[in-house]
Parts: C-alpha cells; structure tokens; sequence
C-alpha cells in the first residue's frame, strides 16, 4: 500500500470579511477579499502531520509538495534518497542528509580518512606495521614470526648441531653444546 500524502491548507489569515474551509473530499472552499499569510500541513493517510510530510515539505502558497531539505527523489516523487554534501567517499553511503556510513577502515564526515590501525603499535620485538584498509600487517625482524611478531623462530628446529650437541635457542640464533670429545659452532671439529 503506497503512503498517501497531501498537504492541505489548515489556516489563514484574512482581510475583510473572508470564509475558508476544507470540504469532506479534502479540497479547500475559499471565499475571500485577500489572503495575508497562509499555513499548510501535511495529511498522511488522514491523520495530521506536522509542516514537513515524511522527507517532503508542503510549499507556502499551494497545496504542491516538494522535498524536504537533505532528499531527493530519483523517478517518481517519492523523496527517500538523502543526499549527503560533499559526497560520502570510499564506497560510504548516504544514510540520512549528511550522514555517511563509512565501511570498516574509514572515518570522517564523509569517509576520507583512511584509521591508521598502526598507531596503537601493534607489530613486538621491533617488527614494522604496515596500515591497510581496516587493518595492518607486520614485516618481522630478523628471529621472530607471527601476527604481531611475537613467536621467537626456533633456530633449532632444523637440528643444526651436529656428533649428538645439545641445540639452544637464543633470540635470532642458536647455540650448540658439544658433546664429550667434539667442538666449533657445530660440533663438527673432534
């Protein structure tokens, strides 16, 4: 069901001796000297309505009807896209006059920003974060690994110590302890 909106005169003032009214189909009588000022309002499905008509606005001198500041309309005269000024940016929509509703990653006004999620420091252990759209990386220093650079990367993995040495890890390296007779970083020199 389609909202029926009119917007009808309410009041006047006249003149001389001067009678208006509204008959039962909603249409205005009028039998006057010299109309002064008049007021309309908005009739929405038969209940009043204030000066405004949903997103339109009753014009001062006639019974026509345009939008109300802030929408437009796109076709038929149905005035429900807002218009945002200046323009939402960064794929933002308009969701009431001058309101943008930014996409993740965005801010301002009209979503020009780009959040900076580097700046709360989110890369350890010296590594460097990198800002993206609503997000960051993080390029590790030399010995760690993982989202934020927190994993120490366990050089002893590979078993590098060799004739049966105890591998230790340090942090960007290891150590070898050498078995009984053996020595050198790797445990290779007998």
């Amino acid at each position: 069901m389609a909202l029926s909106l009119h917007c009808v005169l309410i009041a006047a003032i006249f003149v001389g001796f001067n009678v208006e009214a509204q008959n039962w189909k909603g249409n205005v009588v009028s039998y006057s000297e010299q109309v002064i000022s008049t007021c309309y309002r908005c009739l929405v499905h038969y209940t009043w309505g204030c000066g405004t008509c949903g997103h339109y606005q009753c014009t001062v001198w006639s019974t026509k009807q345009r939008c109300a500041n802030g929408w437009t309309h796109k076709g038929d005269f149905n005035c429900i896209i807002p218009i945002c000024s200046p323009a939402c940016l960064n794929n933002a929509s308009c969701s009431s006059p001058n309101k943008c509703n930014c996409i993740p990653g965005y801010t301002g006004n009209n979503c020009m920003q780009n959040v900076n999620e580097c700046v709360s420091a989110p890369c350890r252990n010296n590594g460097t974060c990198i800002d993206l759209v609503n997000g960051y990386t993080c390029k590790c220093a030399s010995g760690f690994t993982g989202e934020q650079c927190t994993i120490d990367v366990n050089e002893c993995v590979s078993a590098p110590c060799r004739n049966n040495g105890t591998c230790i890890d340090l942090v960007n390296g290891y150590t070898c302890k050498c078995a009984s007779g053996f020595t050198g970083s790797e445990h290779h020199i007998q």
